[in-house]
């Protein structure tokens, strides 16, 4: 619903929040990072709500709330610790393009509210640093500089950065595998535990949503943080769930870019839009029931349920 506000705010009509919505709610790979005990889709939600609210603020109230949603961010997740620096990039950006002589004020509640995000965030990392010796736990490379892991030792944590590197090269590096990042998302679906990739709509219709609005501020910032965000990405952990956030921003360009077409072209390019946006949905549907068909069949059968449970639960009579 975020994604729907955000189109709202590019000047687009109440269906067309819908519609990013629906394009949101039906990409396999948010799915897949949003539920199973992972926060990936909260997290983005919350770095998407900072960004909301960052871009338009103005007053120092405004500021404050941003910084409150940017402290929730890096207290859910640790990602938050690039996002919010990203963000403040890119609400300076905004504040710098509004046209104003003075951005003095602006910035410097900019800075009142990167305080707020530190002092909302910090409970959550003293918490793991008192118990469990290290602010980030696991820890990350450099860590022995300013903490001792507690029950975890040094063995362990180096096989585990080991296999964090190996899997976080992901669609490879260099300028090439970032040029093709684009194509790679969208059809390499068997990737990060086969996901089920994200749909045809950012790749077909993202782009002309860009230009659509390529002279818009508030837009122009949402897509510098996509970027923003995708670099970081792409140069540490290459995890699919870790880019919600950015398929969110391409959902809601993909929209814009429908409506782009639709206004500016002819019937079959409308229709081939059209196509494009019932095809995305249509496939994310069909990955995201397929992937929870005995989810399904235990909701309505209490005998395969139990079975299940017996079945994927670990020395289940001694839980019980």
């Amino acid at each position: 619903m975020i994604g729907a506000g955000f189109a709202a705010r590019l000047g687009l009509k109440a269906s067309d929040g819908w519609w990013v919505a629906a394009i949101v709610a039906t990409m396999p790979a948010v799915y897949a990072g949003s539920h199973n005990c992972f926060v990936d889709g909260l997290y983005a939600a919350l770095v998407l709500a900072a960004a909301r609210i960052g871009f338009d603020s103005e007053t120092l109230k405004e500021w404050v709330l941003f910084g409150v949603f940017c402290g929730l961010a890096m207290g859910t997740k640790y990602t938050g610790l690039l996002a919010v620096p990203a963000l403040a990039i890119c609400c300076a950006f905004v504040v710098l393009n509004r046209g104003r002589l003075n951005h003095t004020t602006e910035i410097r509640s900019l800075c009142v509210a990167l305080a707020i995000a530190g002092a909302v965030a910090s409970p959550f990392y003293i918490r793991n640093w008192v118990l469990l010796g290290c602010p980030i736990y696991p820890p990350p490379p450099g860590y022995a500089l300013i903490c001792s892991p507690k029950y975890f030792p040094h063995e362990a944590i180096q096989q585990f950065h080991n296999y964090i590197y190996e899997r976080g090269v992901g669609l490879g590096r260099g300028w090439l595998a970032f040029l093709k990042l684009p194509f790679n998302l969208t059809y390499h679906t068997a990737n990060f535990h086969g996901a089920g990739g994200i749909g045809l709509c950012p790749l077909a219709l993202a782009p002309f949503g860009i230009v659509a609005m390529r002279r818009n501020t508030f837009a122009r910032g949402l897509a510098l943080l996509a970027l923003l965000l995708t670099c970081m990405w792409f140069f540490t952990q290459q995890e699919s769930r870790f880019l919600v956030t950015v398929y969110v921003v391409a959902a809601i360009f993909s929209v814009v870019g429908w409506n782009y077409i639709s206004a500016r072209c002819g019937r079959m390019q409308r229709v081939t839009a059209a196509a494009v946006v019932g095809i995305s949905v249509l496939y994310g549907l069909l990955m995201i029931f397929g992937a929870q068909l005995e989810s399904l069949h235990a909701v309505i059968s209490p005998n395969f349920a139990q079975l299940r449970r017996e079945r994927e639960i670990p020395y289940l009579a001694s839980f019980d």
